[in-house]
């Protein structure tokens, strides 16, 4: 735990309002417990890193289609393997952001 100040409701009420979005948290920093704003990385990107991904496995799927895999599969494989990627980002690149001790948190 920190040994630094914690900020009064008024600052905490303040720095949440500011927030995009909040969830409820607990600091490992101060000890605070409560709401945090929460923070994404900016949508374009992700969508331009999904786009690349995309693009980089139309290759395989016409491969696979060229051995005889439907095309149906091979998309479909494709779609779950992206919306993985999608999921996994997402928890990685969250950041919380604590109104008391005003750190920034990753989940692990």
């Amino acid at each position: 735990m920190s040994s630094a100040p914690h900020a009064t409701d008024e600052q905490i009420r303040d720095r949440l309002k500011k927030a995009e979005h909040i969830a409820e948290q607990f600091c490992l920093e101060c000890g605070y417990r409560g709401l945090m704003g929460v923070s994404h990385p900016p949508a374009w990107r992700r969508e331009l890193l999904l786009l690349a991904i995309a693009f980089a496995v139309m290759p395989i799927v016409l491969i696979a289609v060229s051995f005889g895999i439907p095309y149906w599969v091979a998309l479909v494989v494709t779609a779950v393997g992206l919306f993985g990627f999608e999921m996994s980002w997402e928890r990685k690149r969250t950041v919380f952001h604590c109104p008391s001790c005003d750190k920034r948190l990753s989940p692990k």
